[in-house]
């Protein structure tokens, strides 16, 4: 029994002899405060579990709370940011200049806005280059921001291409205005499309030129030897037909009065003839007479 009460309790002991003093050592301890012990380390144990389960529910909402924030203030700027890519994309189709963003953001919104603003650089450098072209000059360069730019590669070779169709052309003309020479022509190789076209026309504009030139000098190389047979029978339109035409009526003319002035020659020379022998004529009868 456990002092004080009357009522029979469970009890466990152990004792141990202690041979030196010939002691016999003994404890105990009842069985209804193990399981009263055990009982309070249960509910503490369960409180506790309670308060972590507590803690872990509000911890959870806390980062929910805060995810669903960040989650909210990444998607808008997300938003904002692809729209106004979309905002000025739309505006680069449309052939208009829009500035650059010039953000610090290192991610791939970031390089998102990079990107863009290489695309605004490359449309100023195009802008820049059509312009330079449209006023003269051949002569300007593009800052190509990558090696495989086709766009341009593809404006570089147009302006280089124009830039040697024109001295080809000035090539041709100035041989023709400084030397005389109209025997000068573009070379046809390698062109194709307007270039093509454009070089044909040239070529036959000198054409245009240099046969009629070429017909007026065999006319006079002709007059040269005293030949005034030949006229001017090239098919020929514009002013050259008028000139053609002014040619021939000269020739015509020059042909009549040399005409006229040998058939004027050779009746003087018959009357001279004639002259000559009515001397002779009158030259024997007084002879004659004589």
């Amino acid at each position: 029994m456990k002092p004080g009460e009357d009522k029979v309790y469970s009890k466990l002991s152990y004792s141990k002899l202690f041979k030196p003093l010939n002691y016999v050592i003994a404890t105990g301890i009842y069985t209804d405060s193990i399981d009263e012990a055990v009982a309070n380390q249960q509910q503490q144990l369960q409180k506790q579990v309670s308060d972590i389960i507590i803690q872990s529910i509000i911890i959870a909402i806390v980062i929910l709370v805060i995810g669903l924030f960040l989650a909210i203030k990444f998607s808008s700027d997300l938003i904002r940011s692809i729209l106004i890519v979309r905002d000025k994309l739309v505006l680069l189709s449309k052939g208009r200049l829009v500035d650059k963003n010039k953000t610090k953001r290192a991610d791939e919104i970031g390089d998102m806005f990079l990107a863009l603003d290489r695309l605004v650089d490359s449309t100023r450098e195009y802008i820049a280059l059509a312009n330079s072209i449209k006023k003269g000059d051949l002569n300007r360069t593009i800052n190509s921001l990558d090696d495989d730019d086709l766009l341009a590669k593809e404006l570089v070779e147009m302006r280089s291409n124009l830039k040697r169709i024109i001295s080809e052309t000035n090539e041709v003309l100035e041989k023709a205005k400084d030397e005389g020479d109209l025997k000068a022509r573009i070379d046809l190789g390698e062109k194709e499309g307007m270039w093509l076209t454009m070089s044909e026309s040239i070529n036959n504009l000198l054409n245009s030129l240099a046969e009629p030139i070429d017909e007026v000098q065999m006319i006079f190389s002709h007059l040269a030897i005293g030949d005034f047979t030949v006229r001017y029978e090239k098919s020929s339109t514009g002013d050259i037909k008028i000139l053609a035409e002014n040619i021939n009526k000269s020739l015509n003319q020059i042909s009549s009065l040399f005409q006229e002035i040998l058939m004027t020659t050779e009746a003087a020379g018959q009357a001279a003839q004639e002259m000559l022998s009515a001397g002779e004529e009158m030259n024997a009868t007084t002879n004659e007479i004589a």
